[in-house]
Order: C-alpha cells, then sequence, then structure tokens
C-alpha cells in the first residue's frame, strides 16, 4: 500500500516538472508561446477605420449645424442657453447675458402679471419721479421692460394692457385672487375671468418648456 502511493507521488512529481516552462523543453517561451505568429482577423481592421471615419462624418455634420457651445453654457429655469442669440423652440435672445438670475421666484404661471405690474405707468411714473426721467438707472429699467428701443428688445411685451394708480392695486388683486381660487376658481379658466384667455389655452402651451 505504502509502495503504491509512493509511485503515485513519484509520478505527480514528474508530470509536474514536464509541465514547468524550460528552455529547450516542450513547454520552452523563451520565444514567445507562439513561435510562428501572424496577424489574424485583418478584416477587423477594416470595420474599425470604418468606425472611425463614421465618427469623423457624424462630428463634423454636429460642429456645422448644432452650436457646441450648448455643451457648456448655463440654462435658465425654461432651458434657454444663456449668453446665446438663438435659443431652441423660438426661445429669447440672451446673447450678453452669461449669467441670468431671477431675483423673484415668479414661474410662467405669474410671469404675464409681475411684468403688467412692473412695466406699468404707474411704476414707470414712480421710478421717473425717483430717480429722473434721464438718470441711468431709469433708462435701463425702460430697456428691460422693452418700453424704449435697445438692444436686448426684440418688440414690446404682451401684457394684457396698461396698469395706472388707480387701476392698479385692483387689476392685480383680481388676478392673483383668479390663481388662488379664492373666489370662484372655474373663472381662472374663462375668458371673461381677471386673467382673460391666459389659462384657456394652456394645453397648447404643454411643451413650451
Amino acid at each position: 500500500m505504502g509502495a503504491c502511493c509512493s509511485c503515485c507521488c513519484r509520478k505527480s512529481k514528474e508530470e509536474e516538472e514536464d509541465r514547468k516552462f524550460k528552455k529547450g523543453g516542450d513547454n520552452d517561451l523563451s520565444n514567445g508561446p507562439v513561435t510562428k505568429r501572424s496577424c489574424t482577423d485583418l478584416w477587423c481592421l477594416i470595420v474599425l477605420l470604418a468606425a472611425w471615419v463614421a465618427y469623423v462624418v457624424v462630428t463634423m455634420a454636429g460642429l456645422q449645424d448644432g452650436v457646441p457651445s450648448k455643451l457648456y453654457l448655463p440654462r435658465d429655469y425654461s432651458g434657454a442657453y444663456c449668453n446665446l442669440e438663438e435659443n431652441w423652440n423660438s426661445g429669447p435672445n440672451l446673447k450678453g447675458f452669461e449669467f441670468l438670475s431671477y431675483t423673484m421666484n415668479a414661474t410662467a404661471t405669474t410671469d404675464l402679471i409681475v411684468k403688467q405690474l412692473l412695466c406699468s405707468s404707474a411704476v414707470s411714473d414712480f421710478f421717473s419721479t425717483s430717480y429722473g426721467s434721464s438718470s441711468t438707472e431709469y433708462n435701463e429699467y425702460l430697456c428691460a421692460c422693452c418700453l424704449t428701443p435697445c438692444a436686448r428688445c426684440e418688440g414690446s411685451f404682451d401684457v394684457g394692457g396698461d396698469l395706472t394708480s388707480g387701476d392698479l392695486e385692483s387689476t392685480v388683486t383680481s388676478k392673483l385672487a383668479d390663481l388662488k381660487g379664492s373666489t370662484n376658481p372655474s373663472s381662472l379658466f374663462s375668458g371673461g375671468g381677471a386673467n382673460g384667455d391666459i389659462f384657456t389655452d394652456m394645453w397648447s402651451q404643454a411643451t413650451k418648456y
């Protein structure tokens, strides 16, 4: 029993010695794993070159018709790119506005109400009296509201009419009351409500932003 075990152990050691990588032996790797080596699957190189050409063509087409600066320019809440003249979906001209900041938390829902208030005759008269009609601050205000021709404006704002000091409070209060539903919630979606037909066609603007 012991002799048989001894022979088996000796045979395993001999097989292990034969499997070792030795120069001049059966497992000689001094010249590499394959003595005669050559390129295989050359057709893969053709496919790789074709893929590179396709990548270059797609990149050049993107540079020609696209705007690479969109990859790094910041965007506002509506998706418009800052400091870009032509925005998607006929968006605003933000050329020169490198960092766009909204100090008022006014969404598109109250955008027209805020513009109608701030760009009204009542507010304009107040600023004119406070700063002077020829002051830099007042002229910047007129430009921001597109009340005077300037580079950043492409036309006047359509805010639903002007407001004077006599009807400013009542008009804004009634419009905000419709938004809060404090009187009659259905009037918000009625053309005869304080907000007019702004919300009657809301579904047609579902893809605006």
